[in-house]
């Protein structure tokens, strides 16, 4: 999967480490937006301190460009 960070000028740096492709790990976030787990490639497991869930849609810190 590959994803592009979106500036939020002054916010929290979440995007730092990620990169822009990802490893994704786990589908559907257990609240209401559908969302995907993901790691990144370098380190593609639970166990990196970079894993995050991306929202599919609306997510105010990253873009998916191609799933």
């Amino acid at each position: 999967m590959k994803i592009r960070p979106i500036s939020r000028k002054g916010k929290n740096r979440v995007k730092e480490g990620l990169g822009s492709d990802v490893v994704v790990l786990l589908k559907n976030h257990p609240s209401n937006q559908p969302a995907v787990f993901v790691a990144p490639i370098s380190m593609p497991n639970l166990s990196s301190k970079f894993c995050r869930w991306i929202w599919l849609q609306d997510d105010p810190d990253f873009e998916i460009i191609e799933e």
